[in-house]
């Protein structure tokens, strides 16, 4: 039966394409819009309608076909028997075939007489009586042109004035959003960018022209779903908490602190927005923030010296008078009904801390961009926060319901509520920890083990501007690396147990860094009774360890030419990672990999990739070693079965080990076992890749394994 439906399917096709290809053919041969042809048209279409009214004149009058109407019950009941006359049909079909014998007749006296004249007028009379129906259907023509040119521009007007009129609808909302005595210009203006293209980012480390070009009163759009739109349609903002809202900002470009706040003020019921509370730590220009003090409901604190963002969030949170505590960076933009959802969460459990969809506005020109809600936040063995993709079991929850909150083991410390009473009995932030780094891991952590839930909202979104570094320093005598080091070595100190080993194995430099008296933070772990770590691996981030015991700690891979060179994982750009044979840096996670027993090569959740190439399946990895072009090399998400793209393999080239360091393997080739290509270093680039394995003892396919 399906064979018979497919060959009547194969045949009506063939059959509608004959067609096309008919008419298409039929289409070139009519003759082009020459004027003689124009005149050929007008005298068709004259005899065609001479021919169709004696063909007219002979259908049955209207009351002869009364009858056969019937009644409207008979029509509405029972399929009446309706049966056309005989001599109906054959005036039907008379009218239809005149016509078409109407114009082949034309055509026969085109060709033989020239143009049928009309009864009398003479050829010449006739002629100029078509060409004054060529005039006049042109004049016709160019006068629907202008009047729709006219409408055109009329309608340009109309929105010229409408647009005039938003602009100054926005203008007059943005004046009493902030106030009469509020001047954005006079605000923005003496910050406003003037240098040349190559400055244009140095400053504050992302595009300051495009900042500044970006009006600060733009509204993003709604990026809610609509199951979103319907769970939280604003009935519910008169039962919901008041919040204030904490930014804290050091140096921050105004343009981007100003479009923040209004972003905050425009887009909320201003009942629940009890307060915005703006934390100046100690920026060069105190009218950054002294300046937006008359803004409505804005309460600006200046610190006396620079605090840092851990201090300064805790210098707001004890000055805040809202129910719930939201925590916003300094160049955010949020978007229409991001706070219902954080507070609607809040309110059912106030041990709930939730944080919206982080969006991305590109640092080049401010565009927004929507961001993977499919994500969840989380850290590495040496406790720097980054981002997961949700596992299988969370991504079908996720489909049966788009609005749930999703767990996380971490939040990203920038942008979160939290009930206010809550914050302060949960033991705030570490106040030893310094300027800036690891608090919201530490946090996350304390939040999880002591009784609380970490989830990100998927109906509330917040735009913020991702830097590529920072723009500012962390204080005299204080450098990155060691302020961020001892605040995570008090992280591992404090909650990690018997797994903070893991964290040394990753940064082997920070047992060097003192990290200061812990005594006070090891109180409020015992105070609220909080669980052990191991318990937040086995419930919370079993991703965290070795998925296998057997698998070999965290290894660097050093080359054996130079062997201060190690295989590095640097950024993520444009969809891939960059794998480098650079100077071993051992404080910085991406020198640190993982060998498993399945052949995988991991850098966290990472694995080894050979990109770029065609692989045979398993059972054939023998018969085409060699055969293959050399692959590119990679890093992508490690897959649950094997895939022979990611299996590799080490084969032992020297027995002796490294002088000097009896804690090193002997020296190795690393193997792609589908292809028996070799990991090495390329000698220009400094990249790593895959090439044919050579036997020279001294070549840059040698590696070498530190525990």
């Amino acid at each position: 039966m399906m064979l018979r439906r497919m060959k009547l399917v194969r045949l009506l096709a063939v059959s509608l394409l004959v067609s096309l290809a008919f008419l298409f053919l039929l289409y070139l041969g009519q003759p082009t819009a020459s004027p003689a042809n124009l005149h050929e048209q007008h005298e068709a279409k004259e005899l065609f309608i001479e021919t169709s009214q004696k063909r007219r004149d002979d259908l049955p009058d209207k009351r002869q076909l009364e009858p056969l109407r019937g009644n409207h019950q008979e029509l509405v009941g029972a399929k009446p028997q309706f049966k056309r006359p005989r001599d109906l049909n054959y005036s039907l079909r008379g009218a239809a075939g005149g016509a078409g014998r109407g114009i082949n007749e034309y055509h026969r006296m085109k060709q033989t007489e020239g143009l049928r004249p009309n009864k009398g007028t003479s050829v010449n009379e006739n002629r100029f009586t078509t060409e004054e129906k060529i005039a006049t259907s042109t004049k016709q023509e160019t006068g629907r042109i202008e009047r729709i040119n006219q409408f055109t521009e009329k309608m340009k007007m109309e929105m010229y004035r409408i647009h005039k009129k938003y602009v100054m609808e926005r203008s007059n909302a943005s004046k009493l959003l902030l106030g009469e005595a509020f001047s954005p210009e006079a605000y923005l203006s003496p910050q406003r960018y003037h240098g040349g293209p190559k400055e244009v980012m140095s400053r504050f480390q992302f595009n300051q022209l495009a900042s500044d070009n970006t009006p600060y009163n733009r509204s993003l759009w709604d990026v809610r779903t609509h199951q979103c739109m319907r769970r939280y349609d604003g009935s519910s903002a008169s039962e919901l908490p008041t919040t204030s809202v904490i930014i804290c900002f050091h140096n921050e470009a105004r343009s981007a602190l100003l479009r923040t706040i209004y972003s905050v003020l425009s887009h909320e019921p201003a009942k629940l927005i009890k307060e915005i509370i703006l934390v100046d730590d100690f920026s060069d220009d105190i009218n950054d923030g002294e300046i937006l003090s008359v803004i409505p409901k804005v309460k600006l604190i200046r610190l006396n010296e620079r605090q840092g963002l851990i201090r300064a969030r805790l210098t707001g949170a004890r000055a805040a008078q809202g129910e719930v505590l939201t925590f916003l960076d300094s160049h955010c933009e949020v978007t229409p009904g991001w706070l219902e959802p954080l507070l609607a969460r809040i309110k059912e459990d106030r041990r709930h801390v939730v944080s919206p969809i982080i969006d991305i506005i590109r640092k080049d020109d401010m565009k927004y961009n929507q961001a993977n809600a499919n994500i969840k936040g989380g850290f590495g063995h040496n406790l720097l926060f980054k981002w997961d993709n949700l596992n299988w079991q969370e991504l079908q929850r996720r489909r049966q319901d788009n609005t749930a909150p999703i767990p996380t083991p971490a939040i990203a410390g920038g942008l979160f509520s939290i009930d206010r009473g809550y914050f302060k009995e949960i033991g705030s932030y570490d106040e030893e920890m310094e300027i800036w780094g690891g608090e919201n891991v530490e946090f996350s952590i304390r939040v999880w083990m002591c009784g609380g839930r970490l989830e990100i909202m998927p109906c509330s979104h917040v735009g913020h501007i991702f830097r590529s570094s920072m723009p500012y320093s962390f204080g005299k005598g204080k450098s990155y690396h060691t302020t961020v080091t001892r605040n995570l070595r008090r992280i591992a100190e404090v909650w990690m147990d018997e797994y903070k080993y893991l964290f040394y194995n990753a940064n082997a430099a920070a047992r060097s860094i003192p990290f200061g008296n812990v005594s006070s933070r090891v109180e409020i772990r015992k105070r609220l009774q909080c669980k052990p770590f191991s318990w937040f691996v086995e419930k919370v981030y079993p991703d965290f360890v070795p998925s296998s015991r057997n698998e070999r700690m965290q290894t660097t891979i050093r080359i054996k030419q130079g062997v201060t060179d190690c295989l590095q994982c640097q950024d993520y750009t444009a969809g891939l990672y960059k794998l480098m044979v650079k100077e071993c840096d051992v404080s910085n996670n991406r020198n640190m990999w993982t060998f498993t027993p399945k052949g995988h090569i991991k850098h966290e959740t990472l694995c080894l990739t050979a990109a770029n190439s065609v692989l045979p399946p398993a059972h054939q990895f023998r018969s085409t070693i060699g055969l293959l072009p050399p692959p590119g090399i990679s890093l992508s998400f490690c897959h649950v079965h094997t895939d022979p793209s990611q299996v590799f393999e080490t084969e032992r080239v020297s027995n002796r080990r490294i002088r000097g360091d009896p804690k090193r393997d002997s020296f190795v080739k690393i193997k792609h076992k589908a292809t028996g290509y070799c990991l090495a270093k390329h000698e220009e680039t400094q990249l790593a890749v895959l090439q044919s394995c050579d036997t020279n003892s001294d070549s840059l396919q040698i590696w070498s394994l530190t525990l």
